[in-house]
Parts: C-alpha cells; sequence; structure tokens
C-alpha cells in the first residue's frame, strides 16, 4: 500500500514500490499496488485479505 505521497515522489514510495516489485519477480508471487489518497480507509478494505504461506 503506498502512502501520502504516491508513486513518483523520488522518496520512500518508489523504493518500497521497486522492492515489492523485485521480491515478485523474484519469488513468482503476485501481488498489486495499491495507491490511495485515502490510505487508512483503503487499508481497512484490504484486511480481509488472506495470504497463503509459501
Amino acid at each position: 500500500m503506498i502512502a501520502q505521497g504516491g508513486l513518483g515522489d523520488q522518496s520512500y514510495n518508489d523504493l518500497a514500490n521497486r522492492g515489492f516489485e523485485a521480491v515478485l519477480a523474484e519469488t513468482g508471487l503476485e501481488g498489486n499496488t495499491i495507491e490511495s489518497d485515502d490510505v487508512v480507509g483503503q487499508g481497512s478494505s484490504c484486511s480481509g485479505v488472506r495470504v497463503s504461506p509459501v
């Protein structure tokens, strides 16, 4: 989940997303970057997401 500032901030968000994308590529896992103006509200809608152990 991308914090305020969004992608393209040339800071934390871009660094975190590059790491996320690298892990997906290295492991073959699937995932989506979520960008939102309301990170708290968006996070609560994702709270029911389940992750299967590898």
